[in-house]
């Protein structure tokens, strides 16, 4: 889905190819773009009841808030699905843009950065020379 939507978001930003979107058997497109994510969607809908004035009520234990599936499709209006446009990258960009490598390096966070460049700074002290005492050079007379 990540990659779906960053797919879709570069077409927007190139703007290099736009269409309408398309109906087909009296449904529009912007329906059935998505029946495929629409299965993971939260579909429950929390009913609030009015409170109950009974002395009853107040000596009873709590009832958990009944919970109902919305079932109902996606509605839309006609007049601005006809206004909307749907932007496509070209297979030419998409393939530029699959060139690209970035290290992982350069993309990660901060934490992970911080942990990365210690980690490399104890392997660099730990495979530099080993230690020697530091008395100059024997030889001179001073």
């Amino acid at each position: 889905l990540a990659d779906e939507i960053g797919r879709e978001v570069a077409a927007v930003c190139f703007a290099a190819s736009s269409r309408e979107w398309r109906e087909a058997d009296g449904q529009y497109e912007q329906q059935l773009v998505l029946q495929h994510e629409e299965k993971d969607w939260v579909k429950s809908v929390w009913e609030t009841e009015p409170p109950k004035e009974d002395d009853s009520a107040a000596a009873a234990p709590a009832v958990p808030v009944k919970e109902r599936i919305w079932a109902s499709p996606l509605v839309v209006d006609s007049r601005l699905m006809q206004r909307m446009r749907r932007f496509e990258i070209s297979p030419e960009d998409e393939a530029r843009a699959a060139q690209i490598v970035v290290p992982e390096s350069e993309i990660e966070g901060w934490i992970k950065g911080s942990f990365r460049s210690l980690w490399r700074w104890g392997v660099d002290s730990w495979n530099a020379k080993p230690m020697t005492p530091n008395v100059g050079d024997v030889n001179s007379d001073e």
